[in-house]
Parts: C-alpha cells; structure tokens; sequence
C-alpha cells in the first residue's frame, strides 16, 4: 500500500520563517537544503493551485465583464437580458450584479446545450430567443448579454436571433467569451451590422499564485471583411481603469461612412420610383444617390412585386417593402413609410429626411334650399319640450273649469 501526503499551500508567516532561516545559515550545505525545500514548497503551492485556476479565470471574466456593463451602460433604466449555456458559471456575474445594488432589472436565461442531439438544443434556443423578444419590447432599453465559450453555441444565437427578431438597432448586444477571435468568424455578420461589440479575455498568464488576465473591447465595422482587424476600443485589467485607444464612444455609430464601398441592395414598390418624373422632366429622387455619396457604397433596385409598402400578412410575414427588409433580401427602403407597430417589430426607422403635412380638401356643391332647415338650430329635446308643451297646456285650460264649482252668476269659485 502506497500513502501519499496531501499537498496544501504554505502560509505566508512559514514562509518567512524559512526564508529567515536561508539568509541567517552559514554553510553553504545548509543553504542548499533549504532552497531545495523551497522550491518544492512553490511547486507545492502552484500545483495546489493549478486545479482551481480555470475556475478562478472564469469567475475573474465574468465578475469583470460586470463590473464594465455597468460602467458601460449607466443608464438604470436599461434592463439586461442575460442568455448563457449550461457550462458556463454565471454564480460571480449574478453575485457581482447583486453587490452592486443596481436598480435595474436582469433577467437570465440558460439552454442546456446538448452535443448529440443539436437539433432539439436549436429548438430550445430559439424558443428561449423568442420569450427574450417577448420581454424586450415589453422595456424602456435593453442590453442583451452573450456569454458563453462554446462557439457552436454562439453560432447558434446568431442564427436564432437573426430567425427570431430578438436584435434591433436600439437594443444593445455584448457577446463576453474567452475564444480568441480567429475563432469568432461565425459571429461576424451579427458583430457588424448590428449595434453590438465583444468583449473577450485577450491574455491570460499564470505567474505563481497570481493570475494576470487582459480583457478587450472590439467593435465590427458594418459591410466589413473577415480579414479586416476590428476596432480596439478599450482594453483593461482588473483593478486597473480603462486604456481607451481611440476616440469612438462605446457602441458606437457605425453607419457613418463605410470602410470599404459595399453594394448595398435598395426596396423600391417600382422601378420608376428611382427617377420620378411629373409635368416638369427634370423631376427627380436624389435620396438615394445623395447618401450613397455620403457613406460611400454603390447601390442596386429591387422591385416589390406587389408594389406596396408593406403591410403584416394572416401567417405573419410581410409584403412589399417590408418585407424585402425584413427578409433580409435588401439592406434598406427609402420611402413616406408610416410608423405602424407591426412594422416595428421587423424592422428599424431612420431619422426622417423629409416631414410632409397633407391637407384634405373637398369641393363646395351648389347651394340648396332645405325646407327643414328652421328645424337644425335647436336640437331634438328642444323641439319634444315645444311640442308637449303646445299640447298639454291647451288641454289643462280645457279641463280646468270642470275643476272647480260655479255659483249662479257663471263664475268660477275659487
């Protein structure tokens, strides 16, 4: 039978007192055997410490990553809609948020990610996307949170978010992961079009019992190539304040002017919308090409065959251009579309680039004589109350000297 002594982390008062006992040896064996016995106490220590170091960088990340969304989004009214798997401890970023006293609501929800079976996971997670959107258009501002480590996971929100319209323009997203980011092609599309940015572990060291761990803050430019290196907006370690490396504002306004010049899909209900000609021939929509000139991207029609705007149909889908955007078969519409909460649901407004006022104007007909028009001045009752009144006190003066006796002169006695 083989024993073994348990290994366990010298405290820090034995220590010095070896370290005491090194310096005041005079023999040069002494001062071997008690390096000797130090170093196998560190190597005692870091090995005690090595089996707990995944779970201390775990909860370290996401006490951290709380720590910057509330930094980050200081506004008490923007609730946080937390989706994270199975495998993820989420117990520090709870704790964290709870520490904090923040009067804000968060709401957490988990899927258990299945590797062998992913289809009922994709199911579940699409169902959880779907109760996500219930409760974001039901608050002020929301702040939807990603974390996990699994990217078959994190490729899957991407497609049941885009399938289950959880992500508008006006919601934030914040994907927190420790993958390194040759890693996160998968979630390229979501990271730059939309109103979102990563948050990622960029270095993480062991140096004894320390551990020296290095977030990022990355943003994606919209219409962007894999191959293009996304913007470092901030980086930062524990305890220390933010290294701000450029001048844009956290989730920042990415639809200014594009990097490189993409062709961008425009919804038209007709062709001849593109060139709109009255009695005047040199008539003509400049919406177009004056903001492909701005924000520097070339531009395609696409025609709605119903030719409409777009209205939410019975097994709700959209028609028109609505539904062009909508499907994601053209990247945006330009036209007098009025603000219907249906449409909101799939699909994000502009600022207005033109307000127009309309005024319904009817033409006079001939002038006619209404022989009942004495009768429009007073209302209903008014002429009821006249007509009982004609009636009745006629009928009352009748009746009236049948009332009282008369003497013999024929008068009425009273």
């Amino acid at each position: 039978m083989e024993w073994r002594r348990q290994a366990r982390a010298t405290g820090m008062q034995e220590r010095a007192r070896f370290v005491l006992m090194w310096l005041e040896a005079r023999t040069e064996n002494m001062r071997a055997a008690l390096m000797v016995w130090f170093t196998v106490a560190a190597v005692a220590s870091v090995g005690h410490l090595f089996p707990h170091i995944e779970e201390r960088e775990s909860d370290m990340f996401t006490s951290e990553a709380m720590l910057f969304l509330v930094t980050l989004v200081p506004d008490t009214r923007s609730s946080i809609i937390m989706l994270t798997d199975a495998t993820t401890n989420v117990t520090s970023f709870v704790n964290t948020f709870l520490s904090l006293k923040q009067d804000r609501g968060i709401s957490l929800f988990e899927v258990a990610w299945d590797v062998q079976d992913s289809n009922v996971t994709n199911l579940q997670l699409l169902q959880v996307v779907h109760e996500a959107r219930w409760l974001r258009q039901r608050l002020w501002s929301v702040t939807v949170v990603v974390v996990s480590d699994n990217p078959v996971f994190l490729a899957a929100f991407s497609d049941s978010s885009s399938k289950g319209r959880l992500l508008m323009w006006s919601t934030r997203l914040l994907i927190l992961t420790r993958l390194p980011v040759s890693q996160l092609q998968i979630l390229h599309n979501i990271l730059s079009v939309m109103n979102a940015m990563l948050v990622h572990m960029s270095d993480s060291r062991k140096v004894l019992s320390v551990l020296m761990v290095c977030f990022s803050m990355l943003a994606f430019l919209p219409y962007s190539a894999w191959v293009d290196k996304p913007l470092v907006l901030a980086r930062w370690t524990p305890g220390n304040a933010f290294i701000i490396t450029t001048t844009l504002p956290f989730f920042p306004a990415k639809y200014t002017r594009f990097l490189r010049e993409p062709t961008l899909a425009v919804a038209t209900e007709s062709f001849h919308s593109q060139k709109v000609q009255d009695n005047n021939p040199n008539s003509k929509d400049h919406t177009t090409e004056y903001l492909a000139q701005g924000m520097h991207f070339r531009y395609r029609y696409i025609h709605a065959g119903d030719e409409t705007f777009g209205s939410k149909q019975q097994d709700g889908s959209f028609s028109g251009m609505v539904g062009l955007v909508a499907r994601q078969e053209a990247d945006f519409a330009i036209g007098p579309f009025a603000y219907t909460g249906s449409r909101a649901e799939v699909i994000d407004y502009a600022w207005p680039t033109t307000v127009q006022y309309l005024t319904i104007l009817g033409g006079r007909g001939r002038p006619e004589i209404d022989p009942w028009g004495f009768v429009l001045p007073l209302a209903t009752s008014v002429w009821v109350s006249i007509l009982v009144a004609l009636i009745l006190v006629p009928s009352v003066m009748c009746v009236l000297p049948y009332c009282f006796p008369v003497n013999e002169n024929g008068k009425v006695m009273v």
